[in-house]
């Protein structure tokens, strides 16, 4: 068989995506399993809380508590011990607690389109 004889093709495989190109064919696996879920959201809550710092003007170095609107979005996530930690250290955070109730004067944050109720402050442990 010669090569101008054959032709091969590529197709999509339900849950990867498969690409060619110049001769060269990659596939990835797209499944989100709920670990990576779980990682995205934490990664998404960093972000907002690093934004939150932000426009609160804390210093670099500031310690942070964080209390967040308890919500089942965020609660297998913060306790999830390595995502907690990991969240933590990102943020310089002291505590990283769900509540049920926030006053009205908490600040919201969107994480995967749910609104969620937080309070930031500077922690008093130096």
């Amino acid at each position: 068989v010669l090569l101008d004889e054959v032709l091969i093709t590529s197709e999509d495989i339900k849950g990867w995506m498969v690409n060619s190109d110049k001769g060269v064919t990659v596939a990835l696996d797209v499944n989100i399993t709920p670990e990576l879920a779980q990682e995205g959201i934490a990664r998404e809550l960093i972000n907002r809380l690093q934004n939150l710092r932000k426009i609160s003007n804390f210093n670099v170095t500031d310690r942070i508590n964080v209390q967040l609107e308890q919500n089942e979005l965020i609660a297998n996530v913060i306790e999830n011990t390595a995502l907690h930690q990991y969240i933590c250290s990102e943020v310089l955070a002291d505590s990283l607690t769900a509540v049920p109730h926030l006053p009205q004067t908490a600040n919201t944050i969107d994480i995967n389109e749910v609104v969620l109720g937080v309070v930031v402050t500077v922690s008093s442990t130096k």
